[in-house]
């Protein structure tokens, strides 16, 4: 049996190598992380408002900064940026 310090650890590896696969995919399709934060954005929400656009921008990039990304939340972006009609043309 795992110990919380185990699974804490884990998750936090687990982050990390969501966090560079979000990366690459940033250097794949020639974007900044905020660009890239700004499609995801559009995609979670009906609205345009640059105000909240630029906060989720400034979260996004944080979040990519810290093993300590909830891995669920990464996979969620790394979701959305799978079905951008932008990821899906080949390269």
């Amino acid at each position: 049996m795992r110990t919380t310090s185990e699974n804490r650890t884990g998750k936090w590896e687990e982050s990390k190598q969501l966090i560079l696969e979000i990366k690459r995919v940033c250097e794949r399709l020639g974007w900044s992380q905020k660009k890239l934060a700004e499609k995801i954005y559009l995609e979670l929400n009906d609205d345009d408002n640059e105000k909240a656009i630029k906060a989720f921008s400034s979260t996004f990039v944080k979040r990519l900064q810290r093993s300590t990304t909830h891995p669920e939340q990464l996979k969620e972006y790394l979701s959305i940026i799978s079905n951008l009609p932008e990821f899906q043309k080949p390269i």
